[in-house]
C-alpha cells in the first residue's frame, strides 16, 4: 500500500480518536457537575431541622402562607362550527339530503349551509338522499368517508351519476 493511502486512513482514524475523547469528556464534566449541584442542593442536618414545624400545641394561629394551586387551563374546544357548500350544477339539480359528521346530523337547506357543533378531528360522514335535477331526472344519492374537521372548516359536495337512477356523493375539504 502506498503512503498517499495510509496517511488520509491516519487521519481519519486520529480525528475519530479526537472527537471520541471529547464526547467522553463532555459526558464526565456532565456527570460531575450533575453530582457538584445534588451536593449543593442537599440540606445538612441542621438546615433540614429549620423545616420541621414547631411541637406546638397551644391555639395560637400560625401565620404560615399556605400556597393555592393555579386553576386548570381551559379545556380545548371540542366541536366547531363548519360551512357546507353546494356550487350548483349546469342541471338545476337540488339535494334534498341528509349529512352526518361524527354524531353530528343535520339537512342543508341551502348551498351554503352551517352545521353547527361538529366535533373536531377525523371524523366518518356519511350522505343519503336523493339528487332531483329538472333537466335530467333525479338519483338515489349514498357517500360515507372520513375528513378532518378543523376550526371552522369550509366542505364542498360533489356528486356523480354512477348508475341508472343511482349516485355516489362525498365531501372534499375547500
Amino acid at each position: 500500500m502506498s503512503t498517499e493511502r495510509k496517511n488520509p486512513i491516519l487521519v481519519t482514524v486520529t480525528v475519530l480518536t479526537a472527537i471520541v475523547g471529547l464526547v467522553t469528556a463532555l459526558y464526565k464534566c456532565g456527570a460531575e457537575q450533575q453530582n457538584f449541584l445534588k451536593a449543593v442542593n442537599t440540606p445538612t442536618h441542621q438546615e433540614e431541622k429549620k423545616f420541621e414545624e414547631p411541637n406546638n400545641t397551644s391555639s395560637e394561629v400560625s401565620n404560615t402562607a399556605i400556597s393555592v394551586p393555579k386553576p386548570p387551563p381551559p379545556p380545548p374546544t371540542t366541536s366547531t362550527n363548519v360551512s357546507i357548500i353546494y356550487t350548483g350544477d349546469q342541471f338545476g339539480c337540488t339535494l334534498p339530503i341528509s349529512i352526518t359528521i361524527g354524531d353530528k346530523t343535520f339537512q342543508p337547506t341551502s348551498n351554503a349551509y352551517t352545521a353547527y357543533n361538529i366535533p373536531l378531528g377525523t371524523q366518518q360522514y356519511r350522505i343519503q338522499g336523493n339528487i332531483t335535477c329538472t333537466s335530467i331526472g333525479g338519483c338515489t344519492a349514498y357517500g360515507e368517508g372520513l375528513i378532518n374537521v378543523r376550526e371552522n372548516a369550509t366542505f364542498a359536495i360533489r356528486w356523480q351519476n354512477t348508475a341508472y337512477a343511482q349516485c355516489s356523493i362525498g365531501l372534499f375539504e375547500q
